[in-house]
């Protein structure tokens, strides 16, 4: 179920003023809007996008992207398949044009809150612990790519905005080391010599 409670209001905008606050917060925005997004809340996915564009003129990522954004969010904002599509989109747009800038501390920063949110609203939307959950069980699918994050974040700890958030995901890190991952039945798609995939 939708709970408004659980995302970051769009009125604590001005409250980030500095380079590690503003990164992070985008990234918590951008998994705010995904989740009003799927939902249907139009007005609150309005709201998220605007925010969403007032922080990413901080970021060095080209205006055309921008103006696509918004202009793609605003067309399709009654059609959820569209908006789960855009925000895919536009997510790894802005992560690739981050990279191509060299700029992995702003991007790591963005990753790292959009985890963070999306933990969060997950963990609170699931209530009581239920081992067979599957809010749950998505959660803790999510540990071996919230490591490569913790490790990506390591490489970068020169950088004090990084260094800071270290702490958060390794709190969170040290509760993932206690989730206990079984394996399933592993598939392979292979093409055979004559082109079919088996």
């Amino acid at each position: 179920s939708f709970d408004s409670d659980l995302l970051n209001p769009t009125a604590n905008l001005p409250k980030y003023i500095d380079t590690k606050s503003r990164n992070l917060n985008l990234g918590i925005y951008m998994a705010d809007m995904a989740y009003a997004a799927f939902f249907s809340k139009r007005t609150k996915v309005l709201n998220y996008l605007e925010v969403i564009g007032k922080l990413s003129n901080y970021l060095l990522i080209s205006s055309q992207i921008k103006e696509d954004l918004v202009s793609d969010f605003t067309e399709n904002i009654d059609n959820f398949d569209s908006i789960y599509h855009f925000t895919n989109v536009y997510y790894y747009d802005i992560m690739n044009e981050l990279e191509q800038n060299n700029n992995q501390n702003a991007m790591t920063l963005i990753i790292s809150g959009a985890y963070i949110e999306c933990i969060f609203i997950a963990m609170n939307l699931a209530d009581d612990y239920k081992e067979n959950s599957p809010l749950i069980q998505k959660v803790a699918e999510q540990k071996f790519a919230f490591e490569n994050l913790v490790q990506s974040c390591e490489l970068h700890k020169s950088n004090r905005n990084l260094a800071a958030t270290l702490v958060y995901l390794k709190e969170i890190q040290e509760i993932y080391n206690r989730v206990k991952m079984v394996e399933g039945t592993k598939r392979e798609m292979i093409r055979t010599s004559d082109g079919k995939i088996r």
